[in-house]
């Protein structure tokens, strides 16, 4: 049995909390560095840092960074040094040879030996619920003295200097804590990793990366340099749990062309025997096929770009009554312009009941079928949330009111939420500055008095009230409707 998404694609806009687990390097990913957190004040230096350590007495350093950013214009970008031993900022620093893939840079160890932390996205931060965030240019505050005594230039070195130097050891790349790292998923690879891996691409044009939903895919224009260390591959194992909502992803990467759409085949799951199965319908591909605000099953295109990556994620509904065991299956991804690829996929049940399928723990992602839920789609209210409230001519919900007037317009519209929105206060505030109304004028420019006549609601359930209004001014006739709806 087979399950077919084909036509139209459905983009989803997905704010999602990622928990990362562990981001210490274990692997092999580079053996170059480590990434792992520290504690520092980031207010004033960012979020991100080097740990160097000098072993020479030398009163210049030199340390090549490969620190694979994805940000852009680095070299536009201040960076501060530290002095591990004084807390002291470092002046005497040069920078050259600044971009996205490494950085070079010469200082003074004004302590000597020990550790010197890097920070290179400082930023500056204004407002409060909703900041900006800006970083400031570089700022050169070396001494001339000590660069005539190094033979150093402003902005240079001459190779021969620069191999004369000693060299920091690069000790760890670390984060304000596991939310902020890059590693793995935002860790760039260079341009001759990516293009000698598109050279291998055969004709298809493309290529497919499944991934763990312990990485969620962040880039959508530089591959991880995780995919070059894994290399390319066409099967995917996980791990998932009795009644548990398990999300996978499988990363699209039109390295070659542009794609117009992607139709998306599922097999069944199924054991060695072939008779303990979970069906096709179990699956999901949220980026192709959703429910809509008003409950009604859609689809949707899946266009790429050229050089482009794409995050397809995916989900499977393991039943209550799954047994645990090995299932294997066949995910087919067919874009419409190019062959199709196929993605073998073997998940392992473990003989452990997920009681609230996975929602508990947001590495999970489980919630992803939240997006696809049909609660609310009805009229009735959600708890905690509460009823909507009529009383005479007002109707209000969560924090604010509308007061009609007789021809069933707003006459006032009040919320009780502070200017953030982050609260609720005791005291209202009107949004409108004057009720609403319709004017009539007729040919002398003289304006029509409307005169009400029927209004009444027509409709008033926990989460809806709606109302209909008649009114007149000469052989002007006025037919209003209206409704409050709640879609908490």
């Amino acid at each position: 049995m087979k399950k077919k998404f084909c036509g139209n694609y459905w983009y989803f806009i997905l704010i999602i909390l990622i928990q990362l687990v562990g981001c210490t390097s274990t692997d092999s990913m580079d053996s170059m560095h480590k990434y792992g957190t520290g504690s520092w004040e980031p207010d004033t230096l960012g979020n991100h840092r080097v740990v160097l350590q000098v072993n020479s007495e030398e009163s210049a350093i030199k340390a090549e960074i490969k620190w694979r950013r994805r940000d852009y214009k680095p070299d536009k970008k201040l960076m501060i040094l530290i002095d591990g031993n004084t807390g002291l900022q470092v002046m005497n620093m040069l920078t050259t040879e600044i971009n996205r893939e490494s950085g070079k840079i010469i200082f003074e160890p004004v302590s000597g030996k020990g550790d010197y932390y890097l920070y290179y996205l400082p930023y500056k931060m204004r407002g409060r619920n909703y900041p900006t965030v800006n970083y400031p240019e570089p700022i050169n505050h070396s001494d001339s003295t000590w660069i005539s005594k190094n033979r150093l230039t402003n902005m240079s070195v001459s190779s021969d200097r620069w191999m004369e130097i000693p060299d920091a050891e690069i000790i760890e790349f670390q984060s304000i804590d596991e939310f902020n790292s890059f590693y793995p998923m935002e860790v760039i690879a260079t341009q001759a990793e990516t293009e000698e891996l598109i050279s291998h691409i055969p004709d298809s044009g493309y290529l497919l990366f499944p991934e763990s939903r312990k990485y969620p895919i962040r880039m959508t224009k530089d591959l991880p340099y995780r995919w070059i260390n894994k290399g390319i591959t066409h099967s995917f194992k996980g791990e998932a749990l009795i009644n548990e909502y398990f999300a996978f992803q499988i990363g699209f990467f039109a390295a070659k062309t542009s794609i117009d759409d992607i139709d998306i085949i599922f097999t069944d799951l199924s054991d060695r025997s072939g008779k303990r199965v979970i069906p096709s319908k179990s699956f999901t591909c949220f980026n192709k096929e959703g429910i809509n605000w008003n409950g009604q099953a859609f689809t949707k295109e899946i266009a790429i770009e050229e050089g482009k990556i794409q995050s397809l994620w995916f989900g499977i509904d393991i039943p209550d009554d799954a047994s645990p065991g090995k299932y294997t299956g066949v995910v087919t991804i067919h874009p419409s312009n190019l062959p199709e690829q196929s993605i073998e996929l073997e998940l392992n049940i473990q003989n452990e009941v997920l009681d609230d399928r996975g929602d508990e723990e947001p590495w999970r992602h489980s919630r992803l079928r939240w997006l696809n839920s049909q609660i609310a789609a009805d009229n009735d209210i959600v708890e905690p949330f509460t009823p909507l409230v009529l009383d005479n001519n007002s109707v209000s919900c969560l924090g604010r009111t509308i007061i009609l007037n007789q021809l069933g317009l707003p006459d006032k519209y009040l919320t009780y939420f502070n200017s953030e929105v982050t609260q609720i206060e005791k005291e209202s505030r009107e949004v409108v500055s004057y009720p609403v109304k319709l004017t009539a004028i007729d040919k002398k420019g003289v304006p029509g008095q409307w005169l009400p006549g029927d209004f009444r609601f027509i409709q008033t359930d926990p989460g809806l009230v709606s109302w209909q209004s008649t009114s007149r001014s000469g052989d002007l006739k006025m037919e209003c409707n209206g409704k409050m709806e709640f879609d908490g």
